[in-house]
This record gives structure tokens, C-alpha cells and sequence, in this order.
């Protein structure tokens, strides 16, 4: 039972990681938009 926990845990770190990645790189294109049109 313990030995199929591992990899499922792993798939939900992992998940997570690129979850919080996208997040980021969306806030960051959000920033960098809202910039350029604020400075037009």
C-alpha cells in the first residue's frame, strides 16, 4: 500500500510546482501589459 504513495505524492508536488509556475509567469505578463498600456 505505502509503496504506490510515493509517486502519486510526487505527481501532486509536481502538479502544484507548475500551478504556482504558471501563476507567476501570468502575474508577470499581467505586470508587463498593464505597463505598457498605462504608459501609451
Amino acid at each position: 500500500m505505502g509503496y504506490g504513495y510515493r509517486p502519486l505524492r510526487a505527481a501532486l508536488w509536481l502538479a502544484a510546482l507548475l500551478i504556482a509556475a504558471g501563476w507567476v509567469l501570468a502575474t508577470t505578463i499581467a505586470a508587463g501589459v498593464t505597463r505598457v498600456l498605462s504608459r501609451q
